[in-house]
């Protein structure tokens, strides 16, 4: 009679044992769920942009979802659960239904031109400038001027040379009376005029007259004159005057006539001072 084998009963697994698979499994099964998401995103992503290449209408949303899967049973693990190879029982099947995803992508937007901006160089014509003229300040009006700024009095242009005064007299006793004289004056200036109020006459006994419509010589306040004078126009003059006088004594007498000639009271080129002496003897 053959021997009979006695069969080896399956090992019954310890409770650390136990705990330690069902914290591997689940580890396991994490993992797995993990990598299930990253994946489905990928998808759904190149579906939507797929779905956006092909033109889709804008704003349409794309969306990727997954079932639920059923978990395989482990190796190893007991159909029954952690006591199910006491109790028995039958298997449960796990399903893990994993999340929806939905990815909303806006439409493609076409890109805007791009201007680049290039420097603008800009050409300024040259153009030629005129030097302006040197900035004088106005000195003072210095012909015929009494401003002492105008430097020293001289004429300009230069005047003709002075001509003199000259006198001339004859005296003449009269017969019906020895002692009574009559003058008979010429006074010529060749470029002046004679002055009327001085011309003027001493007798030698004292006694004094004029020859003039005025007596006496005007005496004038000149102004002091500076910078160049325009001297006067040359102007001749010959004046006839007569004059008597009566001696109370006989004697011999000398007679002065004096004059002056001049075109104004100051500064003049031509005016001159003349006189003439004469001697008469009164019997």
């Amino acid at each position: 009679m053959p021997s009979i084998e006695p069969e080896e009963l399956p090992r019954r697994r310890g409770r650390q044992e136990l705990l330690d698979h069902i914290y591997s499994e689940g580890e396991r099964r994490r993992r797995r769920r993990r990598a299930g998401r990253v994946g489905l995103s990928a998808v759904a992503a190149l579906a939507v942009g797929a779905a956006v290449m092909a033109g889709l209408p804008a704003g349409t949303p794309q969306q990727v979802a997954t079932r639920g899967a059923t978990a395989p049973a482990a190796p190893g693990w007991p159909a029954s659960g952690p006591g199910g190879a006491e109790g028995g029982g039958e298997a449960t099947t796990t399903s893990v239904a994993e999340p929806t995803t939905t990815v909303a992508l806006e439409p493609a937007r076409p890109l805007a031109p791009t201007t680049v901006a290039r420097p603008v160089t800009t050409t300024t014509p040259l153009t030629a400038t005129t030097a302006a003229p040197p900035t004088t300040v106005a000195g003072p009006i210095c012909l015929n001027s009494t401003d002492e700024a105008c430097g020293p009095f001289r004429w300009e242009p230069e005047p003709e040379p002075n001509q003199p005064l000259t006198i001339d007299v004859t005296a003449t006793p009269r017969p019906d009376d020895p002692r009574t004289f009559d003058f008979a004056v010429v006074y010529t200036d060749p470029d002046a005029p004679v002055d009327d109020g001085c011309r003027g006459v001493s007798f030698g006994d004292g006694n004094t007259t004029y020859t003039g419509s005025s007596p006496g010589c005007v005496v004038a306040v000149c102004l002091a004159a500076y910078g160049p004078w325009t001297p006067p126009v040359p102007e001749p003059d010959r004046v006839e005057a007569a004059v008597s006088h009566t001696y109370a004594e006989p004697g011999t007498y000398t007679v002065s006539f004096s004059a002056r000639s001049l075109h104004s009271l100051c500064h003049d080129p031509y005016g001159s001072y003349g006189d003439r002496k004469i001697t008469v003897v009164v019997p």
